[in-house]
């Protein structure tokens, strides 16, 4: 990016040289966010309505900053620290987030397709309605997140950690769910993938008790039921009754 002179940067508002210092010197911006908040802990960047598309922001200090409706679209935010920081409504399409820390972001309404989120810590964030279709996301941290309403179709969560989170009417289609710990996750009205992708992700009893519920509708109301079927669904249905939502839907 070409650097402005020092006459050109005096006419630039505190937002515009923020946004130069940053797309320049990702190291010297890291010290005036320390040199900031050693002055007021409170303080934070306020950078919202932005346009980053392909800056390089490796190891970035972005915590509790104001990034609301930014675009950055092909970015690099390797290493990156965003906790805290408000991202709602932006544009990742195509950024790189490999192992930054995304811990208690906002990410509401955000457009995160095809975007690489390799090793990235999103514990305590908020991704309702957001779109993360065909995004890499193996290994990740997503404990207590909120992913309702979320789209992640034919995105790859191998291994990720999804304990505790909201997973409620988020759309797992076409989704690779192996060896993904969902225990205490809630994804009730939710579509999890029918193919080898979800044959080992880990689930807890009651996640276990809701799809065996589901498995044995598959049995009551199937045609031309086997004797076999008639067995294993009187043997499960104690177990399948168990399933919370069983009074809703009606017990066998």
């Amino acid at each position: 990016m070409k650097t402005l002179t020092k006459k050109q940067t005096k006419k630039l508002s505190l937002k515009e040289k923020q946004i130069q210092l940053l797309k320049t010197d990702v190291k010297k911006w890291n010290r005036y966010v320390s040199f900031c908040r050693n002055i007021n802990n409170n303080w934070q960047a306020d950078l919202q309505d932005c346009d980053f598309r392909y800056a390089v922001l490796r190891n970035c200090d972005f915590q509790y900053a104001n990034l609301q409706n930014c675009d950055f679209r092909n970015c690099d935010f390797r290493g990156a620290n965003l906790q805290n920081s408000d991202l709602q409504n932006c544009d990742f399409r195509g950024a790189n987030l490999q192992n930054s820390d995304l811990q208690n972001c906002d990410l509401q309404n955000s457009n995160l397709r095809f975007t690489d989120f390799r090793g990235a810590d999103l514990r305590n964030s908020n991704l309702q309605n957001s779109i993360l279709r065909n995004s890499i996301l193996q290994n990740c941290d997503f404990q207590y997140a909120n992913l309702q309403y979320s789209d992640l179709r034919y995105s790859d969560l191998q291994n990720c950690d999804l304990q505790n989170c909201v997973l409620r009417d988020a759309d797992f289609r076409f989704t690779n769910l192996q060896n993904c710990d969902l225990q205490g996750a809630d994804f009730d009205y939710s579509c999890l993938p029918l193919w080898c992708g979800s044959l080992t992700m880990i689930t807890d009893e009651k996640q276990r008790k809701q799809i065996a519920y589901h498995f044995l509708s598959l049995i009551k109301y199937g045609e031309e039921i086997t004797d076999k079927e008639k067995e294993i669904f009187e043997k499960v249905k104690d177990y399948a009754n168990d399933f919370h939502l069983a009074d809703d839907c009606g017990k066998f």
